[in-house]
């Protein structure tokens, strides 16, 4: 709801502060007044284009600002959430300023604020009727939010939504495999021949510091196996080998040791030692032999190396990487192999979601071109006791595309577009291109009082709604207003005095000069002066006694 409204510098407006209550609240006023400034100050704040021509004279800038009541579970306060602003236990206040310069500043509860954010809250917040732009039932979108709000069609909107996002799932993960399988496939060849490659090779995990050992040793082969000689035939096969004098040595004490039982100890380790020198002489002529038992090993190491060498410049550059890529290659050859039976799967399941999706769009179509029929005549009657009687409205429900799950989006296939033929022989044209201010007015009140109860903007302004409007008309009008603000908060500018006296709060809007210069003033009226106003509505600014007794007698009625 919208709570307080006050401009500043704003046009003839020195300093206009005004409260607005639950209800119906109306503003009257002569031609030419300034009544208009006031719901001009008010779609400043809603996010409509200012510029320098708003300020006052001699001012540097204009000021407006307006605080409203919302709910904590209201889409308004859902985008502040998502715009990281806090909503103030409930309160929303919104300040706009325009500079002598030409330049707009605006703040959402002292937050600094961008237009575009102040308009998309202002679509949750009022519907202006008449001649300004900020009237959320002239875009489609919102025809087709209001027609399915009138159906009760709640349901079938959540299974469309759930729908869309079940098969947009399904098609993404689909989407994603066959992007995965193609990959693979055009790969197939070059995956088949790095994985032979790699597999025929058959690295092993430490294999090329092992290799490259072994090429050490062989190709030094002629030193090792020399030395190896050398050292067998120093410990065995010399003339006076280790091994030999180390026998003779124990030969010799052992037969002292019974001269000198000590002497057995040590007979027994120069035995030992014998031994020991036989054993190491053996694997020496052993290695030596073996040595020069290889030929062509050498070539076969350097070969092997080589050519995992190769393969560690093609596959990361250590065998690791290349033992991680034969890994990665069986993985995508696999894929190619078994992904096509997975991505048949997965079409499966999206034509599963699709023909969901498709139901659930079928059935939200069915209900909203019943009801869309319904709506229509509701509106009519409404008009007729709006003095249209013979305008026809017509609510159109077409699909773009029906049938295709791809083309429906979480509100189903439709596009949903009130038609009106305000007058006969005129055709029927779309809610937006109704030309005059008071048709569109009464042609937007009758909506109104036919979604009353199931809209969701809590504020409704209309302007000029009383155009070409009098007499028993008036009554009617003045009613149809008045149930609409038993829905919502209602603010009229109206220059039917039946209008004025049902309202809830009456604002008169006056034009005075002081000092000599110009200023609109805007005060709510009680008592005699709002007899007074309405008298001066029925019978001009000398109102005489009868006038003054009507508008006593339309006040009674009013309450």
């Amino acid at each position: 709801m919208l709570r307080q409204l006050r401009a500043t510098s704003f046009a003839l407006i020195e300093d206009v502060c005004l409260d607005f209550p639950d209800g119906l609240s109306v503003l009257t006023g002569e031609t030419g007044a300034g009544k208009t400034l006031v719901l001009s100050a008010l779609s400043l704040v809603l996010g409509e284009r200012g510029s320098a021509a708003l300020i006052r004279a001699g001012e540097e800038k204009a000021k407006v600002q307006a605080v409203f009541e919302v709910a904590g579970d209201s889409p308004v306060s859902t985008i502040l959430r998502e715009a990281g602003i806090d909503a103030d236990d409930g309160n929303l206040v919104i300040r706009r300023e325009i500079t002598s310069g030409g330049k707009s500043r605006a703040w959402i509860n002292d937050t600094p604020s961008t237009v575009g954010l102040l308009a998309a809250l202002g679509d949750h917040l009022v519907d202006l009727h008449g001649q300004h732009e900020h009237q959320s039932l002239l875009r489609p979108q919102v025809q087709r939010d209001a027609l399915d709000s009138y159906a009760g069609a709640e349901a079938q909107r959540r299974a469309v939504a759930e729908a869309r996002k079940a098969y947009a799932a399904a098609l993404s993960e689909r989407d994603e495999m066959a992007r995965q399988v193609e990959a693979a496939r055009d790969k197939a060849d070059l995956v088949a021949f790095q994985l032979e490659e790699i597999v025929e090779a058959d690295p092993k995990p430490g294999e090329m510091e092992e290799l490259r050992g072994e090429e050490k040793r062989l190709a030094n082969a002629e030193h090792l196996a020399a030395a190896a000689g050398e050292a067998y035939q120093t410990l065995y096969d010399g003339e006076r080998s280790i091994s030999a004098g180390l026998s003779s040595l124990a030969k010799a004490l052992s037969r002292l040791a019974d001269l000198d039982t000590r002497l057995a100890a040590l007979t027994h380790r120069l035995e030992t030692m014998a031994e020991e020198a036989a054993d190491l002489s053996e694997e020496l002529r052993s290695y030596r032999d073996g040595i020069d038992s290889e030929p062509g090993r050498l070539e076969q190491a350097q070969d092997r190396l080589h050519l995992l060498k190769s393969l560690c410049r093609k596959h990361g550059g250590s065998l690791d990487a290349v033992l991680a890529r034969r890994e990665e290659l069986q993985v995508l050859a696999d894929r190619a192999s078994v992904g096509g039976e997975e991505l048949a799967e997965l079409n499966r399941r999206l034509d599963r979601e699709a023909e969901a999706l498709c139901e659930a769009c079928r059935k939200l179509s069915a209900r909203r071109e019943r009801w869309a029929k319904k709506l229509a005549r509701a509106v009519e009657d409404e008009l007729a006791g709006l003095g249209m009687g013979e305008a026809e409205v017509r609510v159109t429900v077409r699909a773009a595309s029906p049938g295709k799950a791809e083309s429906a989006t979480p509100e189903g296939w439709d596009d949903v577009e009130f038609l009106v033929a305000a007058n006969p022989g005129e055709g029927e044209m779309p809610l937006a291109r109704v030309a005059s201010g008071g048709e569109i007015s009464r042609v937007m009140l009758a909506l109104r009082a036919v979604l009353a109860r199931s809209a969701r903007v809590p504020v409704l302004v209309f302007d000029e709604i009383d155009a070409n409007v009098g007499g028993r008309l008036g009554d009617v009008v003045a009613e149809k207003l008045k149930e609409v603000a038993s829905h919502h908060q209602v603010i009229a500018i109206s220059h039917l005095p039946q209008i004025a006296a049902r309202a809830d709060r009456h604002i008169q809007v006056a034009k005075e000069t002081v000092g000599g210069r110009t200023r609109t003033s805007a005060e709510p009226l009680e008592g005699p002066e709002r007899l007074e106003e309405l008298a001066r509505m029925l019978g001009g600014r000398r109102p005489s006694k009868a006038a003054r007794a009507h508008a006593e007698q339309l006040l009674g009625t009013g309450r």
